[in-house]
């Protein structure tokens, strides 16, 4: 219990510190696909080599971004046609990747708090207003529910 309020504690921080730019003085700051994806749940029980720890003790937090134009241009052309952070490759830099909990000292990446609970997918009003941050429905609820 006391991880979930953790965890809730910095996603709501976050939110806050997000919500404190004020978007609406940047018209069209940044793209939003016509709709979003209808499924975008995430299931860490259907990836190979996923773990849950719900053990682990939380020393810290980490913020992790990723450079956008970077993981665009790891991908296949097919691929990259299918994100939309990649369709126009200079929309998005700098990106939220995540709000991670770390363990003090891991002796690998399962050793820290890790698939505690399955939410449901989140709400798609809170998707949009974080798109410009995270720019992938998926990303936002694998985010979510895997730290």
């Amino acid at each position: 219990m006391e991880r979930q309020f953790l965890a809730a504690v910095c996603f709501s921080a976050l939110i806050a510190i997000w919500s404190r730019v004020n978007a609406a003085a940047i018209p069209n700051s940044c793209p939003l696909p016509p709709q979003l994806k209808a499924k975008y749940d995430f299931d860490w029980k259907l990836k190979n080599g996923e773990k849950q720890n719900l053990i682990a003790k939380v020393a810290y937090l980490k913020l992790v971004l990723s450079w956008s134009p970077t993981y665009c241009e790891s991908l296949s052309a097919t691929a990259r046609n299918k994100q939309f952070q990649c369709r126009n490759s200079d929309s998005f830099g700098l990106i939220v990747h995540g709000l991670w909990p770390q363990a003090a000292k891991p002796a690998a990446i399962n050793d820290h708090p890790r698939n505690c609970q399955d939410d449901k997918q989140l709400n798609a009003t809170l998707v949009k207003r974080f798109y410009c941050m995270m720019p992938d429905e998926y990303l936002m609820q694998a985010e979510w529910e895997k730290h």
